[in-house]
């Protein structure tokens, strides 16, 4: 018994994965019948060589091609103790594999090995592969301390963009705080997502106004773009809407949840002072719903706050960009419920988080200061009496744990509401910190479950995130938007120099066991900040090989 194998190691008529078991049942039948048959020779068709490096530039790419089926085994080395194994996982007679995880300004003796399905090997002459340093304008990254043993396992991705918005980079670093994947782009990203079920990114660039997907080696899988703010880039679908803002989310069934930045008709009575209640005028809001798109770009859902909330109630920074594009709500994230098919959205200048439903559009809960919210107290979450809490002010990032609860990250700005007589509080005493609440929807109430930050004396007055880690239940925090003024914390984001700091705490005793600073090397740019950061399992999420140290 005999089958053909083709090329890629496809049995004619039948499937790869089943062709080599099938294969290797032929030959070990027929080597028993006769005694006499050996199976094919297995050898390197041509030497191995290294291919065109792909967009990411800590990938390389090898082509291997084999004169039967085969897995590959790449052995590394860079001779400074940087040692580690890609293993692929499918057989195959030619094809390219990508070897990720390599470090910049090494040389990397990579060693080839064909692996059978009768567990015989062969090896051929090694190659050579040569990374460049990181570029000039590439972040400095320290570590100021590291835990592996108690780390939620994987790498560190993170999102860090130059303040002025000219230079941004995707990085994923180890344990160790050193770089292993980087991709450059020239733009603003305001948020960069892994998505486990595609193995990609969802990547946000502000200046192109652009939503795309983006693969480990950095190339671009599906792209979107905003029709009345952007071109697009070649291949982009065009969605309908004016800026893409902040946040982009994937749904079940595959669109996906953003927000829009549009202009809308005047609201009368709306506050335009801050400090006194009795000021009021006329000002053009500038709305920014959420809205679905399909992967054709058709709009399918959208939901305008103007219709939910209550157009002229403020916090404070409520009244930026009056009276012609007020800044009301400044949705900065979102989070699908899809235990509730509904949808929770984060708006910094209502120190809010709401809580709507994705089919009606109906409001299903307000968590925030209770101040300046006539008429619609019945939506308040409410602590018990007596307990230990605090509200959040500036929010970023809310996401539901596996246990039901919210985490999301407090920027803490002014820790007041405008006309209660608080007295905001100033930078300089200041404090941001990850929190996590738990909500009755029942009994409209909202208790303090857990937090951290509040003793750090870490403020970070914009931007940031706090992430539930699934196998340790760590919790790993992104201060990313640290703003110093002449050597003082500041809210003035318009000319302070920017900074980023990810921790990564346990969550019983608030051990911190990972801790990264990110800063500009070019001490006269305005610095880098770190919108968000993310635990990646592997640089080989869809399991197509295997690395091993």
């Amino acid at each position: 018994m005999l089958y053909v194998i083709g090329m890629r190691g496809k049995v004619v008529g039948g499937s790869r994965r089943l062709s080599i078991l099938w294969v290797v049942m032929a030959f070990l039948t027929t080597a028993c019948d006769s005694g006499s048959i050996a199976p094919p020779s297995l050898e390197f068709l041509e030497p191995p060589t290294l291919v065109a490096s792909p967009p990411a530039p800590l990938v390389g790419r090898i082509e291997v091609k084999s004169s039967i089926a085969t897995r590959v085994r790449i052995d590394l080395s860079d001779g400074l103790g940087h040692n580690f194994t890609v293993t692929t996982r499918d057989f195959f007679t030619d094809r390219v594999v990508s070897v990720r995880g390599l470090k910049a300004n090494r040389t990397y003796n990579a060693s080839v090995t064909l692996l059978d399905g009768l567990g015989r090997e062969q090896s051929a002459s090694a190659l050579t592969i040569i990374t460049d340093p990181l570029p000039n304008d590439f972040p400095t990254i320290t570590l100021n301390s590291s835990d592996p043993s108690q780390m939620e396992p994987g790498l560190t991705l993170l999102d860090a963009t130059r303040h002025n918005r000219t230079t941004g980079y995707m990085i994923m670093v180890d344990a160790q705080g050193d770089v292993v994947w980087y991709l450059k782009s020239d733009d603003s990203q305001t948020a960069t997502d892994f998505l486990p079920s595609e193995a990609l990114f969802l990547r946000m660039l502000f200046n192109e106004q652009v939503i795309d997907k983006i693969d480990f080696d950095g190339n671009v899988a599906a792209a979107w773009h905003a029709q009345d703010s952007s071109d697009g880039r070649v291949g982009s679908i065009a969605v309908s809407g004016a800026d893409f803002h902040h946040d982009a989310v994937i749904l079940p069934n595959g669109n996906i949840l953003t927000s829009t930045r549009e202009s809308i008709e005047q609201v009368n009575d709306f506050p335009i002072d801050e400090n006194d209640s009795s000021q009021t005028g006329t000002v053009t809001i500038r709305e920014e719903p959420v809205i679905e798109f399909a992967a054709d770009g058709e709009v399918v859902g959208k939901w305008d706050f103007l219709d939910i909330l209550k157009p002229t109630r403020i916090a404070y920074d409520a009244t930026r960009g009056q009276p012609n594009a007020t800044d009301w709500v400044h949705l900065n994230a979102i989070w699908y419920d899809e235990v509730d098919d509904a949808i929770l959205a984060s708006l910094r200048h209502q120190d809010a988080v709401v809580k709507f439903s994705r089919a009606t559009g109906e409001l299903i809960w307000i968590m925030g200061p209770h101040a300046n919210w006539e008429g619609f107290e019945q939506y308040l979450l409410t602590p018990p009496p007596g307990e230990v809490f605090e509200w959040q002010y500036h929010q970023h990032a809310p996401m539901i744990t596996p246990a039901g609860t919210i985490l999301l990250f407090d920027n803490g700005n002014r820790k007041a509401s405008p006309f209660t007589g608080e007295v905001p509080l100033g930078p300089e005493f200041n404090y941001s910190r990850a929190v996590e609440y738990r909500v009755d929807e029942v009994n409209m109430t909202i208790s303090q479950v857990w937090e951290y930050g509040s003793s750090e004396g870490l403020y970070t007055p914009f931007i940031g995130d706090a992430d539930w880690m699934s196998e340790t239940g760590n919790v790993l925090i992104t201060f990313g938007g640290f703003c110093n003024l002449n050597g003082m914390p500041s809210e003035n984001l318009g000319q302070c120099r920017t900074s980023g700091r990810i921790i990564e705490t346990t969550y019983d005793t608030k051990t911190r066991v990972f801790d990264l600073s990110v800063e500009d090397p070019d001490t006269t740019t305005t610095g880098y900040r770190v919108y968000r950061s993310e635990r990646v399992g592997s640089l080989y999420p869809d399991g197509s090989a295997q690395v091993t140290q």
